[in-house]
C-alpha cells in the first residue's frame, strides 16, 4: 500500500511539473536553456527574456525561430496591387498586380501597364499566345506553367486554360481497415470523461443504499404483518373460548307425586 501511495505522489509531481513548464514556456517554445525558454517557434514571439512564447498578432508574422519581442508586420496589397495569398502567422502576404498591369520584378514590388491581354505574353514580336501547358490571367508578365497535381499528392479537378490554372483537389482518405476501426472504437470506448467517473462513483453507493434500505423495510413490513396476523388469531381464539364456556343447567323434575297411604 505504501509503494502505491509513493507512486501516486511521484505521478502527481510529474503532472504538476509539466503544467508549470507549459505555463512558463508556452506552446510555442522552440529552444530552452537552463529551464528557460529563449527561442520561440515560427509564428510566435518571445515575451520577456525567459518566455513564455505568445502567438503573433493578426497583422504580424514570424517565419523563423526567433527571440524577438515583436513580429514582422504583414504586407498590405492595395491600390494597383491585390492579394495573391493572405498573410498568416508564419508567412507574409503575396501581392500581384491588378488586371491590365504586370509585375516588373519577381517579388512584384512594382507594376507596369501590360499591353498584352489575358492568355498572351509580351515577346520580341509583340503579344503572343501562351504556349500549351501555361497560362496568363492578365496580372503576370509572362505565362506561367500549370500546377502538377500528381506531384502535389492531389488529383486533377478542372483542366487549365490559357487564362487560368488547373484546379487540384486532395485525394480522398483511405477507408480504415476492420482492425483499425476496432482499435479506434475500443480506444474511444475506454476514453471515459473524468466527470462521468465522478458521477458514477457517487451514484452507485447511493443506489446500493436505497436498494438495501428498501429490502430492510420490506422485511420489517412482512415481519410486522405476520405478528399482527398472529395476534389477531390469538385474540379470536380467546373470544371463541369465552363464548363456548357456561355453567351446567339445573335439572328440573316434573310435579311431585304424593303417595297417599293405603286405606
Amino acid at each position: 500500500m505504501k509503494i502505491l501511495w509513493n507512486s501516486f505522489l511521484v505521478l502527481l509531481c510529474i503532472l504538476w511539473s509539466n503544467i508549470s513548464i507549459r505555463r512558463v514556456y508556452g506552446d510555442g517554445c522552440h529552444t530552452e536553456h537552463n529551464g528557460c525558454c529563449v527561442t520561440c517557434k515560427p509564428g510566435f514571439l518571445l515575451h520577456g527574456t525567459c518566455g513564455p512564447c505568445k502567438p503573433c498578432p493578426k497583422n504580424g508574422y514570424m517565419n523563423l525561430p526567433n527571440k524577438d519581442p515583436t513580429c514582422i508586420r504583414c504586407k498590405r496589397c492595395e491600390g494597383i496591387f491585390e492579394y495573391s495569398s493572405r498573410c498568416s502567422a508564419t508567412q507574409n502576404a503575396v501581392c500581384k498586380c491588378i488586371a491590365g498591369k504586370r509585375c516588373v520584378d519577381e517579388k512584384c514590388n512594382q507594376c507596369e501597364d501590360n499591353p498584352c491581354t489575358a492568355g498572351t505574353q509580351l515577346s520580341g514580336e509583340g503579344c503572343v499566345k501562351c504556349p500549351p501547358g501555361t497560362f496568363n490571367s492578365g496580372t503576370e508578365g509572362n505565362c506561367q506553367p500549370w500546377k502538377n497535381c500528381s506531384s502535389m499528392g492531389a488529383i486533377l479537378s478542372i483542366n487549365g486554360t490559357s487564362v487560368s490554372d488547373v484546379v487540384c483537389l486532395p485525394k480522398p482518405s483511405k477507408i480504415p481497415t476492420t482492425t483499425t476501426a476496432v482499435i479506434t472504437l475500443t480506444t474511444k470506448a475506454q476514453e471515459v470523461p473524468t466527470y462521468g467517473m465522478s458521477v458514477t462513483i457517487v451514484v452507485i453507493p447511493v443506489i446500493c443504499f436505497i436498494i438495501v434500505s428498501l429490502a430492510i423495510f420490506l422485511c420489517l413490513s412482512l415481519r410486522l404483518e405476520k405478528i399482527k396476523n398472529k395476534f389477531k388469531k390469538i385474540k379470536q381464539t380467546e373470544q371463541e373460548d369465552a363464548c363456548s364456556y357456561h355453567y351446567p343447567e339445573e335439572e328440573h323434575g316434573g310435579e311431585e307425586e304424593t303417595l297417599s297411604p293405603e286405606p
